[in-house]
């Protein structure tokens, strides 16, 4: 009878810890789906959002040359995938100098924003940024850069290429898709022209972007192209200029075709290049 007994109880307690474990193991199945689902409604992390400033300028530093650095610093950052530049648009007729952290956040819900000045004595110029926590209002990189007064399309790119990495770095954020620093063209008064095209569009002077600035960054742009065919960063601008006077200035069939045939001709020279898109 004991043997019996033993035998049952035995086998009663092995259907036990069967039930016992699968109701574990089912349990577990649960959990891990709830946490799959939970995961995969989860908003991925918002990227930092970045305002360039406009830049200042002073001594012998043209205010153009101010407007173009900011440009090309926000251009290059914004090819990265995992920040948001504020666009030029967004900061049009602010003027250069500072904004209260308090505006930043409310007007364009940046998280941080980079501040720059030229300081021009003689022919050399220097670069002074700072970037900044928009929240705390608190500073978490600052460097000088030496420039040359007049524009040098290797030296330019490879010292924004180097601004650009260490904004990054500051921020905690890979370089990966930023750029290389390449040069865009190596003639100089071709790059001094889309500089000053671009100092035009960036919408970083007081007057902001209205018609006659487009008209003359039209004017500039195309004597970029001019001077080098081969320059697909400006064939880019100068498609955005010709699309933006045609949906804001003079809706015209002309200029619907120039920007396409702009925007084809940089695309055909740099298919990578993401102005053009």
């Amino acid at each position: 009878v004991e043997a019996r007994g033993g035998g049952l109880f035995y086998r009663a307690g092995r259907r036990l810890s069967r039930h016992r474990w699968a109701a574990v193991a089912a349990l577990s199945a649960l959990v891990a789906l709830a946490l799959a689902a939970h995961l995969a409604t989860r908003s991925p992390p918002t990227p930092p959002r970045l305002a360039v400033l406009p830049f200042e300028a002073h001594g012998s530093a043209e205010p153009y040359r101010a407007g173009a650095l900011a440009e090309e610093i926000a251009t290059v950052l914004g090819r990265s995938r995992d920040l948001a530049v504020l666009s030029s648009t967004s900061l049009a007729g602010r003027g250069s100098g500072t904004l209260p952290a308090a505006q930043l956040r409310r007007e364009l819900g940046a998280t941080h924003a980079l501040h720059g000045r030229l300081d021009g004595v003689g022919d050399s110029l220097r670069v002074s940024l700072s970037l900044g926590d928009v929240a705390s209002e608190r500073l978490i990189w600052v460097d000088a850069f030496a420039w040359s007064a007049a524009p040098q399309p290797e030296v330019d790119r490879a010292v924004v290429a180097r601004i650009a990495a260490q904004v990054l770095s500051a921020l905690d954020l890979p370089w990966k898709g930023a750029g290389d620093g390449t040069a865009p063209t190596r003639d100089p008064r071709a790059y001094e022209a889309y500089l000053r095209g671009l100092a035009e569009l960036s919408g970083r002077s007081p007057a902001g972007v209205g018609p006659e600035q487009r008209v003359a960054a039209t004017v500039q742009l195309e004597l970029a192209v001019a001077l080098d065919p081969g320059f697909a960063e400006a064939w880019a601008r100068l498609g955005t200029v010709y699309a933006k006077r045609l949906y804001h200035d003079a809706p015209s069939p002309d200029l619907e075709a120039r920007s396409f045939v702009a925007v084809q001709r940089a695309l055909a020279l740099d298919p990578e290049l993401a102005e053009a898109y």
